[in-house]
């Protein structure tokens, strides 16, 4: 199981090429901080009938995925790491902690990751997977050693880094552990490229591209598996994430996917400072329909102050997404209905003299 929690907020440079802005960007400890605050949202989609890929060029390039889909979405939740079942026994040095829930072959299981930030680095320490049938449970533990790095903190394009750690995996089985292998991991990282990003909804961000480099060895059970794979981050904490299925093809153009998924997060108070609007707007929430969680995208032209409101089709206010001061730029926000009914609301966009409304619709 491949999990990755992205956090993201950039300094730029801006650099004009024709009428398509390209920024440079650099990420920060400051703005992993801010993804992974507790209670921090993090909204992973899994497009599972995109089978090849434009993944740009190394360099200065643009990306369009806007015709990604979502089929299945499951939701990370930041949390305080001593608050879980597992820190004290095993991940008593985590500073980072995120609860999510999976659905494996049929059955839901509940999740804890648990990872490590410093000033320099942002570190995978764990993951912990929980699941019953019946009256019985199994338990599946995930031990770094030494602990993967991510991130170094803070990095932009041309960057490069490396890896090399042990993963302990323990099964137990009614909290008796009755398997365990251990796989040799090294994983060589570059930041290869640069660009703005067209994300599923016609949201346009700017983006690094992260190429990894994973091998995976063991000698008991025997096997060797090695993946190429592209992270595309952008500042307000989407990501694009492609694994190839052809290691040896090429770093440029239209490829062959293995599996695509792309994520994005509910720190409302992020904005893309790279966008400059034009004008103010409201977007088709996306995805729509949408269980259990959508993004909603707006752009505020002027400095202000800005609420975005959901309500049912009674006109009852169900929640306020956004109550603030606002300055000029791009923002998105996420909206998770775990607790609510199916059927159509509205959400309602509120900035200055600028007032529009639109539908969306929830299925469960």
């Amino acid at each position: 199981m491949k999990i990755r929690v992205t956090m993201l907020v950039f300094l730029f440079t801006l650099i004009l090429y024709g009428t398509t802005a390209l920024a440079q960007i650099t990420i920060t400890s400051a703005d992993a901080s801010a993804i992974n605050a507790v209670g921090n949202v993090l909204t992973n989609h899994l497009d599972s009938t995109t089978t090849a890929i434009d993944i740009g060029s190394p360099g200065a390039t643009s990306w369009d995925f806007s015709s990604l889909n979502s089929h299945l979405s499951n939701s990370f939740t930041s949390v305080t790491p001593s608050s879980t079942p597992y820190y004290l026994s095993d991940f008593s040095t985590s500073n980072v902690a995120f609860i999510f829930t999976e659905v494996i072959e049929g059955i839901t299981a509940d999740g804890w990751q648990y990872s490590t930030q410093n000033p320099g680095d942002y570190l995978m320490d764990g993951v912990v997977i929980k699941s019953a049938i019946g009256t019985d449970t199994f338990l599946i533990k995930s031990v770094y050693s030494p602990t993967q790095l991510i991130l170094p903190l803070p990095f932009t394009f041309n960057d490069q880094w490396g890896s090399d750690f042990t993963i302990t995996n323990t099964t137990y089985f009614n909290g008796i552990p009755f398997t365990t292998t251990i796989a040799n991991h090294t994983e060589t990282v570059l930041v290869d490229a640069y660009g703005p990003m067209t994300m599923p909804g016609g949201n346009i961000l700017q983006a690094l591209r992260v190429r990894r480099d994973d091998i995976y060895t063991s000698a008991s059970p025997p096997f060797y598996v090695r993946t190429i794979s592209y992270s595309f981050m952008t500042e307000s904490g989407a990501v694009v994430e492609v694994v190839a299925s052809d290691t040896s093809a090429p770093n440029s153009g239209t490829i062959l996917t293995d599996g695509v998924t792309w994520s994005s997060t509910n720190t409302s108070g992020v904005k893309d400072g790279n966008q400059i609007p034009t004008q103010y707007s409201l977007s088709q929430n996306y995805p729509n329909p949408f269980n259990p969680s959508t993004t909603i995208n707006f752009s505020v032209l002027s400095s202000g102050f800005v609420t975005l409101k959901v309500f049912d089709v009674l006109g009852n206010e169900i929640v306020t997404l956004v109550n603030e001061e606002k300055s000029a730029g791009v923002y998105n926000v996420d909206f998770n209905a775990a607790n609510l009914p199916s059927g159509t609301y509205f959400y309602k966009l509120n900035a200055g003299a600028f007032i529009e409304s639109k539908k969306m619709i929830l299925i469960k």
